[in-house]
């Protein structure tokens, strides 16, 4: 595929020349716009106008593709950057959720140990001894 523009290409060029050499006849063009006062008359061969006129379509795609691509950059290049804010915004809700699960095991561990003194059946003035803590969670 790479090579196929390249020989249409050539066969665009190779028919153009061909073109040109057979159809060397003037024409004449005419341009009458009263109202402004303009009168143009151009003596030229016939290959010129359809030059032009497939110069100036060309001319017009190239800046159409120029626009509409750089629109859709400035849309990609936002959709990126709303992605980045969108990943900061779960990275810190998770780093938030890992702190609070922490924060939760710590508290269950606070009551777990207050419900073992509370049910100890014996009210004596030494406190018993509360179980080891257990390594915490990573």
């Amino acid at each position: 595929m790479r090579y196929l523009w390249l020989v249409f290409f050539a066969g665009f060029l190779y028919l153009s020349i061909v073109f040109i050499t057979q159809n060397l006849d003037p024409i004449v063009i005419r341009f009458n716009l009263d109202e402004l006062g303009l009168n143009f008359r151009f003596e030229r061969p016939v290959f010129v106008p359809i030059f032009v006129t497939l110069a100036l379509g060309i001319l017009f795609c190239v800046a159409y593709f120029f626009t509409y691509h750089s629109q859709l950059r400035v849309l990609h290049r936002n959709q990126v950057m709303e992605v980045k804010r969108l990943k900061r915004l779960v990275l810190l809700e998770r780093n938030k959720n890992q702190s609070l699960e922490q924060r939760n095991h710590e508290l269950q561990q606070i009551v777990e140990r207050m419900q073992y003194l509370l049910d100890d059946k014996e009210w004596s003035e030494e406190p018993r001894r509360l179980p080891e803590k257990t390594a915490e969670p990573a």
